[in-house]
């Protein structure tokens, strides 16, 4: 019973100390009002600053996407491409053309994943999968909003 309760006491003595954070407020305030002017401005000028600026925000979040999934090697520039790809055809054209980027999507990713250097831990095939996800979920998203 005392070798228990000695034990006890020299993990409690061991633990760190709780953290005290505060609220994160003041930070979120501050990446929140950039992020709303560079909103306001792109959608005020609209036309290709609008659609330069929706590219950007999906190459941040095609990035962020890409970091998570950094152990399948993701095919990064067939990614963004493709994004790029699709935001641009949704602004020179309709539904047809974005479709056909879509459709471009995916030799793109297949050539581009072949020239890569071979992985161990991850085949060409997971990179592939995960870009092409990336490439159409957010790339159609920015599309649509352009």
């Amino acid at each position: 019973m005392a070798a228990t309760t000695r034990r006890a006491r020299e993990q409690r003595r061991r633990r760190p100390p709780p953290r005290r954070g505060g609220s994160d407020l003041a930070r979120r305030i501050l990446i929140a009002v950039p992020a709303a002017a560079y909103a306001i401005a792109i959608v005020y000028f609209g036309g290709w600053v609008f659609t330069a600026g929706a590219v950007l925000l999906g190459w941040i979040c095609l990035h962020e996407l890409f970091r998570m999934y950094e152990p399948l090697h993701p095919v990064k520039l067939a990614g963004f491409a493709a994004a790029a790809g699709l935001a641009v055809a949704a602004q020179l054209g309709d539904e047809r053309q974005v479709l056909m980027a879509t459709a471009a999507t995916f030799p793109a990713v297949f050539l581009l994943a072949l020239a890569m250097p071979r992985h161990e831990d991850a085949t060409v095939t997971d990179g592939m999968t995960i870009t092409v996800f990336g490439a159409v979920w957010i790339g159609l998203a920015v599309a649509h909003a352009v």
